[in-house]
């Protein structure tokens, strides 16, 4: 999965296309994919770790090219959560508990519910 790869390093999908602004549009993610992968490419590039940093460029297009997944990113840096267990904790606001209070009062309890 495209997101667990880069748990707790939000930025990085971005930073591996040379994208600075998170809200880029996806016409030109493509076009930025595509420029990195002509000089990336395994069978193009000299670096020893070719193979594993192509294969991180792929996942970081895939996951920005996701909406899915490019608002989960920005969810996590947005909020400045460590990893993807703290992402999916959901933050209980004080509406949240509002709400909970207020359905609590509505609850029956066996003396109302017989009168």
């Amino acid at each position: 999965d495209a997101l667990k790869e880069f748990d707790g390093e939000w930025q990085e999908p971005f930073d591996l296309l040379d994208i600075t602004d998170p809200e880029t549009p996806k016409k030109e993610i493509r076009a930025a994919f595509r420029s990195i992968a002509r000089k990336e490419h395994p069978d193009v590039s000299e670096r020893p770790d070719a193979e594993d940093r192509f294969r991180r460029i792929s996942l970081a297009y895939e996951l920005l090219m996701d909406d899915g997944g490019r608002a989960m990113l920005l969810e996590a840096m947005e909020r400045k959560v460590d990893d993807l267990e703290e992402l999916q904790e959901v933050p209980s606001t004080e509406l949240d508990e509002q709400l909970d209070a207020w359905d609590y009062r509505w609850e029956e309890d066996e003396f109302s519910a017989t009168f």
